[in-house]
């Protein structure tokens, strides 16, 4: 995005193998790809706003990066699946109840939550002075945005 920048680094050979690296690929974060990290992010960002072809003349346009719409959707579409995965990753052990994530820190004083927003259980003296539905006048629920108030222990 600076411009042209021209990188030298060792490559290596295998004449049996018939391989070649470069370590400093690994370490520059390019090994295995076409595309630094900086330029995937940006193509990421201009990918996710618009077709293909509009982020393709963005990149031309703001960067002088030249990629067709295809090279553009295919490399948006790698790190989707890259980052789906890392998520899947770093959720399996707390689905398989392995880790336990750690709950906020300061522990919150009261924490809400609903049943269904259309009629929440409350206690009396959440529902004092509410009309209520039931034949008696009282209410046992508030409907809405209404949450039942619950302390850390009370269960849920």
């Amino acid at each position: 995005m600076l411009g042209p920048v021209t990188l030298t680094r060792a490559w290596y050979h295998c004449a049996a193998r018939g391989h070649g690296f470069a370590p400093r690929d690994a370490e520059l974060g390019v090994a295995g790809t076409s595309m630094s990290p900086g330029l995937t992010a940006v193509n990421d960002r201009a990918a996710a706003a618009g077709p293909f072809a509009k982020a393709a003349g963005l990149l031309q346009d703001l960067a002088g990066i030249r990629l067709t719409a295809k090279r553009v959707e295919r490399a948006a579409e790698a790190s989707g699946a890259a980052q789906a995965a890392a998520v899947r990753g770093r959720a399996a052990p707390i689905i398989d109840q392995k880790v336990v994530p750690l709950p906020p820190s300061p522990l919150p004083d009261k924490l809400y939550g609903a049943i269904d927003g259309t009629g929440v259980p409350m206690t009396a003296r959440e529902t004092a002075g509410r009309e209520g539905k039931g034949e008696d006048g009282r209410a046992r629920t508030r409907g809405g945005q209404a949450r039942r108030l619950l302390h850390p222990g009370q269960g849920g």
